[in-house]
């Protein structure tokens, strides 16, 4: 790791000698102050060196201008986590042809437009998680093609400025974080057409498991979800239940209500929430022959004092 002349930037991977070798990339780390002018100075005085791993954080760098980084086209790998970062202006990736990964972690967003990260065609990894994140635009990521992982965890999404389908374009995604927001309910739309996704983390949310959340059921079952953190808040009945638990119970009551053997005039059908079983009491009814059909999960029918 060498020192860059007098910038206050360090290059990693490459001898700083009078020639550089074209065929060895370097990694650019500048830090504290002002790591932007930092990084352009030690740029435009290393011309030959190859940037392909940067590094801009712990500074007071406040936007994202596509002006700043002209220079820098080669880049693969972008860390701008830890800065003050509230600002993404229009085109601000363009020049970024070859990026890889984008870090823009720990900053102060709150707000992202449409076509945020336009140009970026070879991304694979994202990360905005740590930010004060309100509100996103539908075609934010539009067309990132080539992304995997995702990383929105730690802002203050709800459910109201989520849009449908607005991950309905980024077609290989595998990963995606909305851990630690304000979330309370989904809309399954919003994954529409994310057929690659393995992995969601709904963690450190404030979920409300009723019926709105039910057409979750079978969807969350498809993907690794984190399920023995991601708890209900509300309502009161439902307060401690993961999420896929409270799913399950509320699709155990819509089969109970939907079966023709429990009503009055049948039987009773209670629902164990903990053991999600059903019970069919069907005692003391005068029946001369079995319910032709007992609801989904029954686990025990009690058909005591009816006529043989």
């Amino acid at each position: 790791m060498k020192k860059i002349d007098d910038s206050d930037c360090v290059c990693e991977n490459h001898l700083l000698s009078d020639h550089a070798d074209p065929d060895i990339t370097s990694k650019l780390t500048c830090t504290n102050g002002d790591a932007l002018q930092a990084a352009i100075k030690a740029k435009n005085s290393r011309s030959d060196l190859v940037f392909v791993n940067i590094q801009i954080s712990g500074s007071s760098l406040e936007r994202i201008s596509h002006h700043d980084f002209k220079n820098f086209q080669d880049a693969e790998h972008i860390n701008f986590s830890d800065n003050k970062i509230s600002v993404i202006e229009k085109d601000a990736f363009k020049n970024f042809k070859k990026l890889e990964v984008l870090d823009l972690s720990s900053n102060l967003l709150s707000h992202l437009q449409e076509n945020a990260f336009k140009h970026l065609i070879h991304l694979k990894n994202l990360s905005i998680s740590n930010n004060k994140l309100q509100a996103i635009e539908n075609n934010t990521f539009y067309d990132l093609h080539n992304l995997l992982q995702l990383d929105l965890s730690q802002n203050n999404l709800s459910s109201v400025v989520i849009p449908n389908f607005l991950f309905y374009r980024v077609k290989n995604l595998n990963f995606l974080s909305l851990s630690m927001n304000q979330l309370k309910t989904l809309n399954e739309s919003t994954f529409k057409g994310n057929t690659m996704l393995e992995r969601i983390n709904l963690t450190g949310n404030l979920w409300i498991c009723d019926k709105k959340l039910l057409p979750l059921h079978d969807w969350l079952k498809k993907y690794e979800t984190y399920k023995e953190l991601a708890v209900c808040a509300e309502p009161p009945d439902m307060h401690y239940y993961t999420i896929q638990h409270a799913l399950e119970i509320l699709f155990l009551e819509m089969k109970v209500q939907e079966s023709p053997t429990c009503n009055a005039t049948m039987c009773n059908c209670t629902i164990s929430k903990d053991k999600l079983v059903v019970t069919v009491d069907c005692s003391n009814r005068g029946f001369q022959r079995l319910p032709e059909m007992v609801p989904y999960k029954t686990k025990a029918l009690n058909l005591y004092n009816n006529k043989n």
